[in-house]
């Protein structure tokens, strides 16, 4: 039973605190964070996947408003959490994910660009618009690694997605190609 003692409730609460979370800590600042860290990462743990997909949608901005010196140290564990998480929730994080890895330090943001590929691979293929999403961020995906690791890091995924059985994914993925 959740605070209130009514679950419909609780979920519906747990929503709106979820969706709202991102202005309120834009409008406290990153310099109070410790007073909602425990709230942010509550709402991470619940089992109602409305409430991750749509944290999952704003980490990118929750990212934004903490800065870089925050984001390595308080949302690499939330990012990974829902990366592995079901394909709703994985959606929400890959459609911001390169304004995500972007705030990222450099060896930290390369060391995620290689399991874009394994992601890939593990949903289902019939979900292309997960890869969809990947595709039209590519030209943003080629420019987080240095230009040395880049066919380390990008060069299957980028292979794959020009090899997709959807043409609206290859025809996007080529644009991403052109960067």
């Amino acid at each position: 039973v959740g605070p209130t003692g009514d679950m419909s409730v609780d979920t519906e609460l747990r929503y709106w605190c979820a969706y709202s979370f991102p202005g309120v800590l834009q409008t406290i600042g990153a310099e109070r964070w410790e007073e909602l860290r425990e709230v942010y990462h509550s709402l991470v743990q619940s089992r109602t996947n409305t409430v991750k997909q749509t944290l999952a949608l704003s980490l990118h901005e929750v990212a934004k408003i903490l800065g870089e010196q925050l984001v390595e140290t308080e949302l690499v564990t939330v990012f990974e959490e829902m990366i592995q998480d079901v394909e709703a929730v994985q959606i929400g994080v890959i459609k911001h994910l390169a304004e995500f890895l972007r705030l990222l330090p450099e060896p930290c943001r390369v060391s995620y660009l290689p399991l874009l590929h394994d992601i890939l691979n593990s949903t289902n293929p019939f979900n292309w618009r997960l890869r969809q999403s990947l595709a039209i961020q590519l030209s943003d995906l080629v420019m987080l690694p240095p230009p040395h690791l880049l066919y380390n890091t990008l060069f299957i995924l980028v292979m794959t997605l020009l090899q997709d059985p959807v043409a609206s994914v290859r025809s996007v993925t080529f644009h991403g190609v052109t960067a």
